[in-house]
């Protein structure tokens, strides 16, 4: 057949038409091929730092974008990947705080670990951190707080905790925006990959299709644990302490009635009341065999987490005597469980039920919904490191939360398995979560 109803039979290209070109959106255009993947990371991230117009990476390809930069001053990161919504990233400033915070704490959950004041603390411990905020129409639909640190020759280490931060497993457009930026901020800090350990719960259906989406795969290591243990408070005060343990409650009436006393020190107080915490931190590090943190870190988490949430110190004492302690955040609709200690001097008291019942009360006065009470192992092995801490938590009658484990992005496919032995190198002398 002839003429203008003619048609090229399927994969060819009619007589005469030039070579194919891939779709690109008005105002956009490649990256040379022949620039190295090294230096289009480098390149990129260099970009978006300097304000001028970033490149949005996904796999090794980069687009940039022809959008003008934001009223405040950096440019708007779009990725191409996923078309369904228009998605913006740029990195947040000093007058993004209190959004970014009220996103990550109220519509993302109570995410602590993406917090402004978390990556506060992590940049006293000499990580650069990097805070993304994606944008739609409606506003912010996402956020990354990405923590970067140079490690031996030259080559660094870029992490993710809990992020991203999303209102659910179902923003792909969000996610895949925020993952495109932070790989061009890694890259250009040669990191050889990025690790995120998001909260996305083994049984949500929609988390397995957003991981191969994103073109995550599971790490060899856990940054993170991988469970928790949770303890719903919607039900107010008295229901929560009829549905606990009948043994539990027990021993919150039998600590009350022999002399053992709270105290919450919150605010400004809290601060000083780390230094008689940290004894109790002490003992009770040396007794489960794990590497606690020092007197220095703590006053850092108390001061800098309390520019983003209520954070309390609380202290149980008996006759005078400190018994047991903890800090606890409460992050937006989640009370957090971040630290706790105590001595065996007065255990026959059962100083640490009512010191968790009291944090449980002062949670419930700050909104909180649900009580975290942090990490778990990942086996049930009564043997083994931490199996005395899990079964005081299940002692409160809550559930045990599971999600995915630490994920990865390949920032440089080329390198094969060098990056994972590079992890097994550095971990080899550190403990493991198990």
């Amino acid at each position: 057949m002839d003429g203008a109803g003619a048609s090229a039979a399927p994969g060819r290209r009619p007589p005469g038409c030039p070579p194919r070109t891939p779709a690109r959106r008005p105002g956009a255009r490649a990256l040379p091929r022949d620039v190295p993947p090294l230096r289009r990371g480098a390149a990129a991230a260099g970009r978006l730092r300097s304000g001028r117009a970033p490149a949005a990476f996904w796999g090794g390809r980069a687009v940039r974008s022809g959008r003008p930069g934001t009223p405040e001053g950096w440019p708007a990161l779009q990725c191409s990947t996923v078309p369904t919504t228009a998605v913006s990233v740029r990195l947040a400033h000093s007058a993004d705080r209190a959004r970014w915070d009220r996103f990550v704490l109220d519509a993302a959950g109570g995410n602590l670990l993406q917090t402004w004041g978390w990556g506060e603390l992590k940049q006293q411990g000499g990580w650069r951190v990097h805070r993304l905020l994606a944008e739609g129409p409606e506003g912010a639909t996402g956020a990354l707080q990405l923590l970067v640190r140079r490690g031996p020759v030259g080559a660094g280490f870029a992490y993710g905790p809990r992020g991203p931060a999303l209102t659910g497993t179902s923003e792909v457009a969000p996610a895949a925006a925020l993952l495109g930026a932070a790989a061009a901020i890694a890259r250009r800090h040669r990191s050889l990959v990025l690790k995120l350990d998001p909260e996305w719960r083994i049984e949500d259906p929609e988390a397995p299709g957003l991981l191969r989406a994103l073109r995550l795969r599971p790490s060899r290591y856990d940054v993170q644990h991988r469970k928790t243990y949770l303890l719903d408070l919607a039900p107010g005060t008295e229901a929560v302490l009829a549905g606990l343990k009948a043994s539990t409650r027990h021993h919150i009436r039998h600590a009350d009635r022999s002399g053992v006393r709270v105290e919450i020190h919150a605010g400004a107080d809290a601060e000083p009341a780390v230094a008689r915490f940290q004894p109790l931190f002490d003992q009770a590090a040396r007794r489960g065999g794990f590497v606690g943190r020092d007197l220095d870190y703590h006053r850092a988490a108390v001061r800098c987490l309390r520019g983003s949430c209520p954070v309390a110190v609380l202290l149980a004492s008996v006759s005078g005597e400190d018994a047991a302690g903890m800090i606890a955040v409460a992050a937006g609709p989640r009370l957090c469980y971040l630290f706790g200690g105590s001595s065996p001097a007065h255990a026959r008291l059962h100083p640490s039920y009512l010191l968790h019942w009291r944090a449980i009360e002062w949670g419930l006065g700050c909104g909180c919904r649900t009580y975290d009470m942090w990490g778990v192992p990942n086996h049930e092995d009564p043997a083994a490191p931490g199996a005395g801490y899990f079964e005081f938590k299940t002692r409160w009658n809550g559930e045990v939360v599971r999600h995915h484990r630490c994920q990865e992005l390949a920032l440089w496919p080329w390198l094969g398995p060098l990056p994972r032995l590079a992890e097994r190198l550095a971990l080899r002398r550190r403990p493991l979560l198990t």
